[in-house]
């Protein structure tokens, strides 16, 4: 099994936070094993 991850940085919802959304798939059958949202605390974007 041959997992890929990627993440992708933001301002998903309306109210102009940013958040990265990491998500797990499987490459062969593009099955995603798992997602998360994530939410940066302090400075920055």
């Amino acid at each position: 099994m041959l997992l890929h991850i990627d993440a992708s940085k933001h301002a998903w919802l309306q109210q102009g936070r940013h958040w990265d959304l990491i998500t797990i798939l499987d490459d062969a059958t593009s099955e995603i094993t798992m997602r998360s949202w994530w939410r940066k605390k302090g400075r920055g974007r």
